[in-house]
């Protein structure tokens, strides 16, 4: 699950969020424009307009891939499939789904929905460019701005159609071969494959170019490492997101009664901090624990609750004082589906949740839980 890092804004519903890895690569792009791509070019620029130009045009750049990001977003929940948050992070962007696709309309409406974004921008910022270019405009500076844009967002588009799973062209494959063969499984390995051989292919190419740049030519270019890092992630993706498929198919059919633990350790409100921390937390292999009073939960307890009161506070302190209150997001039906499950698990940034009926708990279901139900399926082959 990819941890939050800074909330930034929330559009059109849709909360955006910023990953820390985004900043190692929003550096290396205003380096690689500054250092590489406008002096190379551009070579009448000074340094302090390259670095300038560089770090302007990384801006608009990542704006860009937002825009994309939302659009795939805003037309899933124009769906029906509920995106509350984006993530942007080191090599894009993740949704967090409240649940997959169920149609292959949807999933193909929601993949093509980026690319044509992007196609739309580079239209724009080529319209600029045209216009600056024939009607002699003195400033160079932004017409090299405006040239760089319109030319990468067609590359992101033209990228993200390559037919190869997780990239927007392969899902826009196997929402087709979902649609015709309504087996989702089987579309999603043809496109998964296809995913990890373009991703090996990326790699090799890098390769091979860096061996040609450096042995053979003598300079001293690494610019192949880019194909190379992201061939490297795009087949790990492909490779997991078909793994992921399969997971979720072997638990189409599972309730959360079937996984969820009913035999857990529960806690009174009139327990001091020290007890709890003594008998329980010193005990038991849990870091939160559910307080019931009168058999009714009222709150949980964790151990980051206890740690922000002072230790000479814990022999008086009781669970009480310091427990959260139960929210109905964190409640879950026994007869809920285990993809529902993990779907809202992501949703509200959590590893377990409470199983209540009649305002009684009745079991918890952790995330450890379901991946231990699959692996035991998977071994007995059942």
């Amino acid at each position: 699950m990819l941890k939050r890092g800074i909330k930034l804004f929330k559009i059109f519903g849709i909360e955006v969020g910023l990953n820390w890895s985004w900043f190692l690569i929003f550096i290396l792009v205003i380096i690689s424009l500054s250092t590489e791509y406008f002096p190379t070019l551009y070579p009448q620029f000074n340094t302090i307009t390259n670095i300038i130009l560089g770090v302007i045009t990384a801006i608009f750049f990542f704006t860009s891939i937002l825009i994309h990001e939302l659009s795939h977003s805003v037309v899933a929940n124009m769906t029906g499939v509920s995106i509350k948050r984006i993530d942007l992070f080191i090599f894009g962007g993740v949704a967090q789904m409240s649940s997959p696709p169920k149609t292959a309309v949807q999933e193909f409406l929601m993949a093509i929905a980026g690319p044509f974004a992007s196609f739309i921008l580079s239209f724009f910022f080529g319209i600029f460019w045209l216009g600056f270019k024939v009607t002699d405009f003195s400033i160079l500076p932004i017409i090299a701005f405006f040239g760089y844009l319109s030319l990468i967002n067609m590359i992101l588009g033209l990228f993200n159609l390559l037919p190869g799973f997780p990239l927007d062209g392969g899902r826009i494959l196997r929402s087709i071969l979902w649609y015709f063969t309504d087996d989702i499984l089987s579309s999603t390995r043809i496109a998964s494959i296809l995913g990890q051989i373009l991703g090996y292919g990326m790699v090799t190419f890098g390769s091979i170019s860096i061996f040609l740049s450096v042995f053979i030519y003598q300079l001293r270019n690494f610019s192949g490492l880019w194909p190379i890092v992201l061939g490297w992630f795009l087949q790990n993706l492909a490779k997991g997101s078909y793994q992921q498929e399969v997971i979720r198919s072997s638990l189409a059919t599972v309730l959360v009664k079937d996984v969820m633990r009913k035999q857990f350790q529960t806690i009174d409100p009139d327990t001091t901090l020290d007890n709890l921390i003594r008998n329980w937390f010193m005990v038991y292999d849990y870091r939160i624990f559910p307080v019931l009073e009168n058999e009714k939960i009222i709150g949980t307890i964790s151990t980051e609750d206890v740690k922000i009161i002072p230790k000479d506070r814990r022999l008086t302190t009781k669970v009480m004082e310091a427990l959260k209150p139960i929210k109905e997001s964190q409640i879950i039906n026994s007869e809920s589906n285990v993809i529902d499950t993990l779907y809202k698990m992501n949703e509200i940034q959590s590893n377990y949740l409470l199983v209540v009926a009649q305002d009684k708990l009745v079991g918890i279901v952790h995330r450890n839980d379901i991946s231990r139900y699959v692996k035991l399926k998977r071994d007995f082959k059942i």
